[in-house]
């Protein structure tokens, strides 16, 4: 279970003054290789449900965990690979079982 984080002067001071320029290059970067808005919008929504909650948050190292499985994503995006293929199979699986979940709504709605 999450805890809050203590930080001692001098850690915290380097928080404070380089979260700024961290979020910055972040920002950048996302937008170099081709983020719009809607894509920023999109890793909002996945982060959702780890802001609403304590017990939920994301530790220190969970954030390396997702950024190391974010780089071996785009190793493999960048190679063709399979982690890439499998992911994206499943993205537009889950986008086609929505889909057709909304057409069976909108269905039931209709005949009502």
């Amino acid at each position: 279970m999450p805890s809050l984080v203590t930080l001692c002067e001098s850690c915290h001071e380097y928080e404070t003054d380089m979260l700024p320029d961290f979020a910055d290059s972040l920002v950048q970067m996302l937008k170099q290789c081709g983020a719009m808005s809607s894509d920023f919008d999109e890793l909002c929504r996945a982060l959702i449900p780890y802001t609403e909650s304590r017990d939920r948050a994301l530790e220190v190292y969970d954030w390396s965990v997702v950024a190391f499985v974010l780089e071996e994503l785009l190793n493999s995006w960048q190679q063709k690979g399979d982690l890439w293929q499998q992911t994206r199979d499943r993205y537009f699986a889950m986008l086609a079982a929505k889909t057709k979940a909304r057409e069976k709504q909108h269905k039931n709605d209709k005949s009502k």
